[in-house]
């Protein structure tokens, strides 16, 4: 058996600070154990770290945006087979959702009147891409542009 080990145990065993962890020759310790050894292991509590990131409320989104806008005019997409196709993935206001086979050069308005199609007399708002952002008609961009080919969009009244 190791001397210096067996040293520490007896200086434990009799309630000394082994000289292992004394921080100044000849000081004078007390040492406390507590047999827990017949006692089930419990774990330490687990520590919660609070968020540490931004958040922003709904509330602020909707009041940065336009009043809601009048239903866009219905119309179908035409699809040319000719050219590149995405599918879409339409989750309607009704909760169904509708699968939408479209070219790359389909607008964002085309996209939005071929859902007002599907949706006649609904006034609504598209929302593509994650986190689902607004997707405004209005600049007129391809669906290629706005980075919405083979996404899941979104309708929700306003």
């Amino acid at each position: 058996p190791d001397s210096a080990g067996a040293s520490f145990m007896r200086d434990i065993n009799e309630g000394r600070l082994p000289s292992e962890l004394s921080a100044e020759e000849g000081a004078e310790s007390d040492v406390h154990l507590i047999d827990k050894s017949g006692e089930p292991y419990k774990s330490p509590p687990a520590t919660l770290k609070p968020f540490g990131g931004e958040g922003r409320t709904m509330r602020d989104e909707a009041s940065s945006s336009s009043s809601a806008a009048p239903p866009p005019e219905a119309a179908e997409l035409v699809l040319d087979e000719s050219q590149p196709t995405t599918t879409l993935q339409v989750r309607l206001h009704d909760g169904s959702r509708k699968l939408v086979k479209a070219n790359h050069s389909h607008t964002v308005a085309q996209l939005q009147a071929h859902v007002a199609a599907l949706t006649p007399g609904v006034s609504f708002e598209l929302r593509g891409g994650f986190p689902p952002k607004p997707l405004t008609p209005s600049a007129d961009k391809t669906l290629k542009e706005a980075g919405l080919l083979s996404e899941s969009i979104v309708q929700s009244t306003c």
